[in-house]
């Protein structure tokens, strides 16, 4: 309730003081407006003057005329009262606001499938976070981008002095520092987006608790920043084809598809890891340490035709070993196309991105209270 002060001022002319307190205490006036101020609202509520009497000597000349004052002040006393008033005090409410449409912003409960629309109307960000990750990688390095060409070069170099060199092991008829580099590119692929995007959403928590936006864009985002560094090694592949006089075939043209499977693989682990991390912190410290463990157990460095025939099937679980096989089987034409591997690495990479989609999704929405 809003109250507006109204000042109205009398028009009339107001008696002497001494004749207006007889003239209201007897004007039947006075009672009706004090009935009417008993009014339910919308009433106007009045605040009369409070009655004073100044006693002034009067002039001689106006001693004459004191009769006639006197019947016109009883003449003004016999008139409404509402005359006299000083302060008008108005109640009144406010207009009703007009209904607004209210939105409530939140995320799907239960298992719900990816909204693919969303991530492409979002595509923005992605190209967004890929770059920021990118510029803080390589931000205030002397060298840049030339770290993601001496690490597994050196590695391969390393490699091939001592298990090629030195302990003499297989490369199935190619060149073992080639043979070295093309697992380490490979698998430079999964550990790096393990690496990055596990870590992804905990360390953006400022971005994840203050807007709205598909949260998987953030490890897929990190996964994708690693494409760049598996580019510029694709790069440096090239020369050292020609070095080693390798001739590309037909088959390097299945290439991107290895490649594509590797990636898939990496983005549905990152997926697990990342929605696991936010909760359980020991996924930070371990994660290292399983990186290495799993990269002894992958076919970087030695050939899996060392194994026995019965228990390769048993080692084609590890997916990375069907990635590597056909990525070297592509590159450097092998000798067979190893069929078990690769099957068993594409059925083990489709559950896995399906699986860390569905996990991600599930817990996506307590990612904002827990992180």
């Amino acid at each position: 309730m809003r109250r507006i002060p109204v000042n109205i001022r009398p028009s009339l002319w107001r008696p002497p003081a001494r004749a207006i307190p007889r003239a209201r205490a007897a004007s039947p006036h006075s009672q009706s407006l004090a009935a009417a101020s008993a009014l339910p609202p919308p009433a106007i509520r009045t605040q009369a003057p409070a009655a004073s009497l100044h006693v002034l000597p009067l002039h001689p000349t106006a001693r004459k005329r004191a009769p006639a004052l006197r019947t016109q002040a009883l003449r003004d006393a016999s008139r409404p009262p509402s005359l006299a008033m000083e302060h008008v005090t108005l109640e009144t409410s406010p207009p009703a606001a007009p209904p607004h449409p209210h939105y409530r912003i939140e995320p799907r409960s239960g298992w719900r499938a990816l909204n693919f629309a969303e991530l492409w109307q979002y595509r923005d960000l992605f190209t967004i976070l890929c770059m920021r990750d990118i510029r803080l990688r390589y931000k205030q390095t002397a060298l840049g981008i030339v770290w993601v060409i001496l690490q597994p070069l050196l590695t391969s170099l390393v490699s091939a002095i001592i298990f090629g060199f030195l302990a003499h092991l297989p490369s199935e008829g190619a060149p073992y520092m080639l043979f070295v580099f093309a697992g380490m590119l490979v698998w430079n692929l999964l550990a790096q987006s393990l690496q990055r995007g596990g870590i992804s959403l905990v360390a953006s928590s400022q971005l994840v608790s203050k807007v709205y936006f598909p949260r998987m864009l953030i490890p897929v985002a990190a996964t994708g920043a690693v494409m760049v560094d598996v580019g510029v090694s694709l790069v440096v592949l090239v020369p050292l084809m020609f070095y080693f006089h390798v001739t590309p075939s037909l088959q390097l043209l299945t290439l991107p598809l290895f490649l594509l499977l590797a990636l898939t693989l990496a983005v549905g682990l990152t997926l697990w890891i990342t929605a696991l991390n936010v909760f359980y912190r020991d996924f930070t410290y371990a994660l290292p340490f399983v990186v290495q463990l799993w990269m002894n157990a992958s076919p970087i460095v030695y050939s899996d035709h060392l194994l026995p025939l019965h228990w390769r099937l048993i080692y084609a679980l590890n997916p990375m070993v069907g990635c590597i096989d056909g990525f070297r089987w592509a590159l450097l034409h092998t000798t067979t196309f190893p069929t078990t591997e690769v099957s068993m690495s594409v059925v083990l990479a489709i559950v896995a991105v399906i699986s860390g989609m569905l996990v991600f999704r599930r817990v996506e929405k307590t990612f904002a209270d827990v992180i």
